[in-house]
This record gives C-alpha cells, structure tokens and sequence, in this order.
C-alpha cells in the first residue's frame, strides 16, 4: 500500500519540487539520478523547510556543485 502524501514532511516536499520542476534537473535538464536541493538551506531558516518554492530539481551531479551540498553549510558556520 503506497505511502500517504504529506506535503510537510521530507518525502512530501521532495515530491512537491519534482512536480513543480517536471521531473527534470533545473541546471541541465536530466531526468536521471534527481535529488531535491534547499535553495535556502532551512538550516538558517526553518519556516523554509518544507516551502516548494525553497526547492529545485537537480541530478546529483548539478547538486554536488551547488554551495550548500552536503555538509557544505554546516562547516561555514
């Protein structure tokens, strides 16, 4: 039985940004390995954390290149 859709959750969000974004990577358009990014890390604001408009498609590659992949913002504090 599929999981109920919660749209202030994790997977819900994800969901939501993949939807908005038609399931393709904003940077360079793959449809392969998609992974959700926080525009805005919600690590520096909360009330972002499950926001869609916070959120972008991007395929792993792209992701690892962004500046808050990862551990990325945890360490610049």
């Amino acid at each position: 039985m599929p999981r109920p859709f919660n749209p202030n959750t994790y997977h819900g969000w994800r969901k939501l940004v993949f939807i908005k974004d038609g399931y393709k990577c904003v940077e360079c358009g793959s449809e392969e390995k998609l992974e959700a990014h926080h525009v805005q890390p919600y690590s520096k604001n909360h009330s972002l954390k499950y926001d869609a408009r916070n959120g972008s498609t991007l395929c792993h590659d792209c992701h690892k290149k962004t500046d808050s992949y990862g551990s990325r913002v945890r360490r610049s504090k």
